[in-house]
């Protein structure tokens, strides 16, 4: 099942009340911010966990990803990301990859432009896309299971010299 949420939906609820989404193995949330969205009203469940949208964009912003490309949900090509409790869901990934991500945590993989879809803003782009799956903000861990789920996400890269 995909879910898309949009600021509208952040908007349409009244002063103070979160937008609550809960993770599940069939979902994949599509987060579409072509209209600004405030992160801090969109509350997620993972388990028995709760954390806000802005908690885990800042947990992955903050990640040490050495060499390796960093994931920053609020600057995606396409103005959107996607979450979802199984890599597979998204679609991207074939099984062997996922095993990979499921085991490292973090998976980038290089696209060409037509499998990018995106518009190019400059010359000589590089387009990828990066998923990472851990524990959701205020867990120390995860193990794949309904009780204990893995958040993972998954954003477009374009990179232009």
């Amino acid at each position: 099942m995909n879910e898309r949420v949009t600021a509208e939906d952040v908007q349409a609820l009244p002063a103070g009340q979160k937008l609550e989404l809960s993770l599940k193995d069939d979902t994949v949330f599509y987060f579409d911010y072509r209209k600004p969205i405030d992160f801090a009203r969109v509350e997620m469940t993972a388990g028995d966990h709760k954390f806000t949208m802005e908690q885990h964009i800042g947990d992955l912003q903050n990640v040490d990803y050495g060499t390796s490309v960093p994931v920053d949900l609020t600057d995606s090509p396409d103005n959107q990301f996607r979450i979802s409790s199984n890599p597979a869901n998204f679609g991207q990934l074939t099984a062997d990859e996922v095993e990979v991500l499921k085991r490292e945590g973090y998976f980038y993989k290089e696209l060409s432009s037509d499998q990018a879809k995106a518009q190019t803003t400059g010359e000589n782009c590089t387009y990828g896309t990066c998923e990472v799956c851990g524990p959701p903000p205020g867990a120390e861990s995860c193990n794949w299971s309904p009780s204990s789920p893995c958040v993972c996400t998954y954003e477009l890269h374009e990179w232009c010299d």
